[in-house]
């Protein structure tokens, strides 16, 4: 908590049960793995955190209260087998990826919201895929197991779409993927759109 921006620092990993986030002002970087047990509180601020020094979201854990104001900029994991929406974002504006329950205890998953500026690989695409919103995408690597899951990713008033005619793609590592359109809710301003396939490559996904 407080109005000043914080770190965690050190060559371990800092242990939670419960952790809540609380900034009036500022943020608090991650130059240090660390973990929640049971639940993380989103209240105001953001955690920032890298491939290197993440947070991890243990068996059966939970996060309350993401928003615009307060989420995880970088990579966040989560461990077990149950659905989690991962409470990602970038630029004030969050944009969390969900994914359906995996099969199996161990399984770990790592989840991360991105924006960049490069439009690529939008022409190696399935047939049945249009135009790609590549310059803000989300990924979801599969860190340990073989489960296969539903993605569903969401849109809001910052994000709008043209129209719903959505769908969720996955890149394969050659080309796009159409993993198609299962249940769509909400309108061009806001809304989330789920996966009619599992995914089969976890690296990047998009609408």
């Amino acid at each position: 908590a407080g109005g000043n921006s914080q770190s965690l620092n050190g060559s371990y990993n800092f242990p939670f049960k419960k952790l809540a986030i609380y900034k009036s002002d500022g943020y608090v970087t991650s130059n240090a793995t660390f973990s929640v047990d049971d639940t993380l509180f989103f209240i105001k601020g953001s955690f920032i955190t890298k491939s290197t020094n993440e947070l991890t979201l243990k068996l059966n854990s939970k996060v309350v209260g993401a928003s615009d104001s307060s989420h995880v900029q970088g990579p966040a994991k989560k461990i077990g087998n149950t659905a989690f929406i991962f409470p990602t974002g970038a630029n004030n504006s969050y944009r969390p990826i969900e994914m359906s329950a995996p099969s199996t205890t161990t399984s770990e998953f790592t989840g991360e919201y991105v924006e960049d500026s490069v439009t690529i690989n939008t022409v190696q695409r399935d047939s049945s895929l249009g135009f790609l919103i590549r310059d803000k995408y989300w990924k979801l690597n599969r860190n340990t197991g073989s489960s296969q899951v539903y993605i569903t990713l969401s849109w809001d008033s910052l994000n709008a779409l043209v129209d719903t005619f959505v769908n969720v793609a996955s890149w394969n590592g050659s080309q796009w993927n159409n993993l198609g359109k299962g249940n769509v809710y909400g309108n061009k301003t806001s809304g989330s759109i789920t996966s009619t396939s599992v995914a089969t490559s976890y690296n990047e996904f998009i609408l």
